[in-house]
């Protein structure tokens, strides 16, 4: 059992980090249930750090009171968040370290495992029962020791404040504390909490389906009393793939229900410990109710069956819509394509016709243009005298320079234009090779390395 301990503790270690505590932390919230014959009470409130020794020293108040039936449920509430990597607890080290040995709970804390109920043998030198569930599926744990003399328990119950609300399982606390003398009596209230999560989660998940479906038409059933779903088509995929992975994530706390729901009706009391009649009328009333959730828990089974099932209908039926909807696409597209083609159809005969008439009429238009020049002296009366001016050779001085700047500046700027494109292209295959070869090379190095340390976990693990 140590063995098994030790490697749990290890596992857990591993995946979550060393656990951390909130060395802040001024105090801690409790709840406790006392009984009087057949009435109970809850009361809840928050004590300082200096005050949990105190608290805990005080034997619970069934204690010189047990021969009547009665008994005291001790709840100490802890947040911790599971979210981010290391495990957080929201209570400085030693408090919670004296909380777990004051509650015999430390062994037990390192056998909870995901979605197990773990019943330790029971102690007989004391008369205790130490018990263990965990839903991490749900962030949700609870441990605790039950006092068969007493018939008290004392609990620490570990919530993740960051994915879970506490209100729904403090109504049930308050709506079931007269069962709390029951040895399962946590298990029992995590189960209906459980049940009524995953009742509020189909509920959420049909009325997406509904809105879908009104915008598919994919169903033989009318949903007039919901508005259809909007947004586009791929929207609508996105969505239904959530829902598809939400009730595969819903049938996990299913499955961790029914294992709940299945030590609990396992569950006997022991025969070497006496049975007064209101603990046989109190284990009666939940074997009734385990016996409800459970055909209740069968029904929650065949709801996310069928919502499984409606949920691939609906994703076949959205992607013949988006198949549709692109193929009507295209077709716009290449109409589109043949009305553009055929206006630059037209420009370009505009074009070509443009440059017919300007080839014809350019050496006209030049000739004109350069004996239109006053370089040219058409109007002497000096007979023999040249028609040509002395100044002809300025023209030629600044036209053929001008030509060769321009044409080299053009030079220039299309081989920078070139080496630009050919940069960039460089760039982006580096970027490809980085993502395609070189990211992945590092990743396989960083498992390669962790790979080794857990080896060396193990292998240490196996000398001890």
């Amino acid at each position: 059992m140590e063995g098994l301990a030790n490697i749990l503790e290890t596992n857990r270690h591993f995946v979550y980090g060393e656990p951390k505590y909130n060395e802040q932390s001024e105090g801690i919230e409790i709840s406790e249930i006392f009984h009087r014959e057949e009435s109970a009470t809850l009361e809840t409130r928050t004590i300082i750090n200096a005050d949990i020794v105190s608290w805990l020293s005080q034997p619970p108040a069934a204690a010189n009171l047990a021969s009547k039936g009665y008994g005291t449920t001790r709840i100490v509430w802890l947040h911790h968040n599971m979210t981010i990597p290391p495990l957080q607890y929201e209570i400085n080290k030693s408090s919670y370290e004296f909380i777990t040995e004051r509650f015999e709970l430390k062994r037990v804390r390192q056998l909870m495992a995901s979605g197990n109920l773990i019943c330790l043998p029971a102690q007989h030198q004391s008369g205790k029962e130490s018990l263990a569930l965990s839903i991490l599926g749900a962030s949700f744990e609870t441990m605790w020791t039950y006092d068969w003399m007493t018939y008290s328990t004392e609990v620490i119950i570990l919530v993740d404040y960051t994915r879970i609300l506490l209100t729904p399982l403090r109504i049930v606390l308050e709506s079931q504390k007269r069962l709390a003398r029951h040895p399962m009596f946590m298990a029992f209230v995590f189960a209906i909490s459980l049940l009524s999560t995953v009742d509020a989660e189909l509920a959420n998940l049909h009325r997406d389906f509904v809105q879908v479906e009104n915008r598919t038409r994919h169903t033989p059933l009318s949903h007039s009393q919901l508005p259809a779903a909007v947004g586009s088509y791929a929207t609508l995929s996105a969505m239904m793939s959530g829902c598809s992975a939400y009730a595969v994530s819903m049938e996990d706390h299913s499955a961790q229900l029914r294992e709940i729901l299945s030590c609990l009706s396992k569950y006997q009391w022991p025969q070497d410990v006496e049975q007064p009649e209101w603990a046989q009328t109190m284990v009666k009333e939940v074997n009734e109710c385990v016996e409800v959730m459970r055909l209740r828990h069968e029904a929650q089974a065949r709801s996310l069956h069928d919502s499984s099932r409606r949920a691939d209908i609906q994703l076949t039926a959205l992607f013949n819509l988006i198949a549709q909807e692109e193929t009507q696409l295209s077709i716009r597209v290449v109409q589109d394509s043949r009305t553009l083609a055929s206006a630059t159809k037209d420009d370009s005969t505009a074009m070509k016709t443009l440059a017919a008439v300007t080839v014809i009429f350019l050496p006209g238009t030049f000739v004109a243009a350069l004996f239109s020049m006053p370089l040219f002296q058409w109007d002497t009366q000096t007979l023999g005298a040249s028609v040509l001016s002395r100044q002809f050779w300025i023209y030629w001085a600044v036209t053929g320079p001008l030509k060769v700047v321009t044409l080299t500046l053009w030079f220039v700027w299309m081989r920078w234009q070139t080496r630009r494109r050919r940069a960039r292209e460089l760039e982006d295959a580096e970027s490809l090779y980085s993502q395609i070869i070189e990211e992945p090379r590092a990743k396989l190095g960083k498992l390669r390395k962790r790979a080794r340390g857990v080896r060396d976990e193990a292998r240490d693990l196996e000398e001890r």
